[in-house]
């Protein structure tokens, strides 16, 4: 399907039930950037946000429900971000304490506020301060405490993390290891990561998981060189440690075959598009050149799409095989099957144009002409005859064999101004199965200023009040 731009009055940028199901591109990109860095490492700086890699911060996470005078912290995390949101002051501040509770930091900001007003949201990083011991949503003017949340003095420390597998390269599901400690004794929970490009870039395998183990599926997961990072919290500090480099088993492609579908049935030189994709943990998507079309005689050609129309009369059996980056190969087959039972048609009648009209200035006595097509779409002889229903219409010829043409012809000499006169020319002939049949052409003539004039009466009609006129 081809890209083309749509006026935002003809689509709706977001799911939704039949039409406008997905959302574009742009807007997706643009929501995933928003969404803040939790997580040293784990994306690269979004637009619009300053970048501050080697910061000490305070993720916090809320809402502010005005109506009661009440903050929730849902989360409070103790991280380095790769990006910070920034603050625009306004009627509510973060405050940091310290354990005699006094102000090391005041950051006032902005909630988002939603329509329907019940409650404020917000979500913002600020630096953290050595010392804190309580974290406060405080209304700015009344110096009101909303919420608060307290903060343990010691960071979690994480160790020993380790991937138990019995091959290499790894494969199945694994057991994921690790130490955890505070000395505060705070209850842990960890958050676990993987990598694929050196400890680069990081995403989230599982989240918020107790103990000090996990298992991981790795068949979920693309082959090669891996990490693994577990970053355990206490609800708001956070430590963290990487395993050693391992190495995940490459895994196939999964192809998949969209047209057409299996058990399609065609004719015989009928034109055939297949469409096919694969998808690939290691690739994302396998590039349409490695995308292999083939039936039970051979290889039929490559790509995402791909037309045929010379498949063998039978069952065919249409394999698409898609190879990955790293050399890794799956099929997909379905079942076309090829009619050679071709029946060609029998004579039938087809005339056109399917209606014919004229519209003449008041006083014209020129005929007026048009020509009909008659046209045998089948095979065999087929004869044909026509009658119209005016006396100001007449046709070339009334009867004769299709292919040919009919002149209709009108003659407006002697008739009244300022009306439309309508008739039908009917033709009626046998077809091949011998099933009689008619066509009727509807035609008119139109006379004057028939749009500014009411339509001449020639019956009695029935009318109903109220009757507005124009």
């Amino acid at each position: 399907m081809p890209r083309q731009p749509l006026a935002s009055s003809m689509w709706r940028d977001f799911m939704g039930y039949c039409s406008f199901q997905w959302i574009s591109d742009y807007t997706y990109n643009g929501l995933y950037d928003d969404i803040p860095d939790w997580v040293d490492g784990v994306r690269k700086p979004s637009n619009g946000r300053v970048a501050a890699p080697s910061a000490d911060m305070l993720a916090i996470y809320g809402s502010i429900l005005p109506d009661t005078g009440v903050a929730k912290l849902t989360v409070i995390e103790r991280t380095s971000f790769n990006t910070v949101p920034p603050l625009v002051a306004g009627e509510f501040a973060i405050r940091l304490l310290n354990s005699q509770g006094q102000t090391l930091a005041n950051h006032p900001f902005t909630p988002n506020d939603p329509e329907d007003h019940a409650q404020w949201t917000f979500g913002q990083a600020v630096p953290f301060v050595a010392g804190t011991a309580k974290i406060q949503i405080v209304q700015i003017g009344t110096e009101a405490v909303w919420g608060e949340a307290a903060v343990s003095a010691n960071v979690p420390v994480v160790s020993n993390v380790a991937v138990v597998a019995g091959t290499n390269p790894v494969t199945g599901t694994v057991s994921v290891n690790w130490t955890a400690t505070d000395a505060d004794g705070d209850e842990l929970t960890a958050d676990i990561f993987f990598s694929q490009d050196g400890g680069t870039t990081f995403s989230p395998y599982v989240l918020g998981v107790s103990g000090n183990s996990t298992a991981v599926d790795t068949n979920f997961l693309g082959g090669g060189s891996t990490i693994f990072r577990v970053i355990a919290s206490d609800g708001v500090n956070m430590g963290q440690s990487d395993s050693a480099p391992f190495t995940l088993a490459n895994k196939p492609p999964t192809p998949a075959i969209h047209n057409p579908g299996d058990g399609a049935v065609v004719s015989w030189g009928q034109l055939i598009n297949f469409m096919g994709e694969a998808m690939d943990l290691q690739d994302g998507t396998v590039a349409a050149d490695n995308l292999a079309w083939s039936n039970q005689d051979g290889p039929l050609g490559t790509g995402a799409v791909l037309a045929i129309d010379d498949l063998p009369v039978g069952l065919n059996e249409i394999t698409l095989t898609a190879t990955n980056s790293k050399g890794v190969s799956a099929s997909t087959t379905i079942t076309v099957i090829v009619e050679d039972n071709w029946q060609l048609p029998v004579a039938d009648l087809q005339v056109g144009p399917n209606q014919v009209g004229w519209h003449v200035a008041a006083g014209e006595e020129a005929l007026q002409a048009t020509v009909v097509h008659l046209v045998n779409i089948g095979i065999g002889n087929l004869t044909w005859t026509a009658s119209e229903n005016a006396e100001w219409l007449t046709l070339n010829q009334y009867s004769g064999s299709a292919d040919t043409t009919v002149t209709f012809v009108a003659n407006p000499s002697g008739l009244e101004a300022d009306r439309n006169y309508t008739a039908d020319v009917t033709f009626a002939y046998t077809d091949g199965n011998g099933q009689s049949k008619t066509i009727t052409i509807p035609v008119s003539l139109s006379i004057g200023d028939v749009r500014n004039n009411p339509p001449h009466l020639l019956k009695t009609i029935r009318a109903y009040l109220p009757f507005i006129g124009r």
